[in-house]
Parts: C-alpha cells; structure tokens; sequence
C-alpha cells in the first residue's frame, strides 16, 4: 500500500519509479484508482476511474 502522498504525487504525474511500476500495473489490469483527503479537500482519480464514474476526463 502507498502513503497518501505518493498516491498524491502518482494521480498528479509527479511519480517516481515506484509510483511509475503502480502505474503500469494498474493500467494492465484496467484498475479505476483514486486518491482523497478529506483534511485538504482532495479528491482525485485516474482515467480508468473517470471512465467507470461518468466523470469528464482531465
């Protein structure tokens, strides 16, 4: 499992190689993947999840 903040920087395209590896990973299994903080008012996804949730894409 990745802190909060490197799921952060990973929805925003900041990622290190990790975060690169999680990526790939969930794009080949088609996985919708989101990050929120309730504390900073954040909410975000990737495309997959976008997709599956009717949300326009970024």
């Amino acid at each position: 499992m990745m802190s909060s903040a490197a799921a952060y920087r990973f929805l925003q395209g900041g990622a290190s190689d990790s975060d690169d590896s999680l990526r790939f990973a969930g794009e080949a299994a088609g996985l919708g993947i989101w990050y929120c903080d309730p504390a900073g008012n954040l909410f975000s996804g990737n495309e997959r999840f976008k997709q599956r949730f009717g949300l326009p894409p970024a």
